[in-house]
């Protein structure tokens, strides 16, 4: 909590040195070592979490599948990225997460009808979230549909008045439709929030 990592990476390894099969330490220090891009020892410790996490704690086993594709996806490999997303959504429906990264995977490689389907999964679990809103219209961006681009940054825009990304990406959509005295404004307001 109080954004110490070196000390708390220091008590989870003597945790670790003490209970070497506490998976909690080792999902700790797997977001630890994975904020320092330590992506060897991450994997290793998020690996070991998964060996020993109780069977019974399914979102628990979700978050360490869901960290470790994070870890995969860092490291280029992203077939084991989407693999692992796949099994923590299996176990943890509800992982709004794991949905938002699957969709950035599917985002990147193209697959926008599924990238949109797990978006649209994240706001069946979180209506208030804005993030699912935000990489639809993206997506909308990538088809070439910049006026329904355009349409859901209003919507994200009159629920978070000061949420300067979506101005930034209005902004994009505007120029790419050439509305360019719109785009200009909006990179304004981006810039100013």
């Amino acid at each position: 909590e109080n954004r110490d990592y070196a000390l708390a990476e220091q008590a989870f390894e003597k945790e670790i040195d003490t209970h070497k099969d506490n998976a909690y330490a080792y999902l700790y220090l797997t977001l630890i070592q994975y904020s320092k891009n330590e992506y060897g020892k991450a994997l290793s410790s998020v690996n070991n979490a998964l060996k020993y996490i109780p069977k019974k704690n399914k979102p628990f086993k979700s978050a360490c599948l869901h960290q470790r594709a994070l870890i995969n996806r860092s490291l280029a490999k992203m077939d084991a990225a989407l693999s692992d997303l796949d099994e923590a959504i299996k176990l943890d429906p509800k992982n709004a997460d794991a949905y938002q990264e699957r969709a950035q995977l599917y985002y990147m490689q193209g697959k926008y009808d599924l990238s949109d389907a797990d978006y649209k999964k994240m706001i069946q679990i979180d209506q208030d979230n804005m993030y699912p809103v935000m990489g639809m219209g993206r997506n909308e961006i990538s088809r070439g549909n910049y006026q329904n681009a355009i349409d859901m940054f209003d919507n994200v825009i009159a629920l978070y008045y000061d949420y300067s990304s979506a101005y930034s990406f209005r902004a994009e959509a505007y120029m790419k439709s050439g509305r360019f005295m719109e785009a200009a404004s909006d990179i304004v307001k981006a810039l100013e929030i």
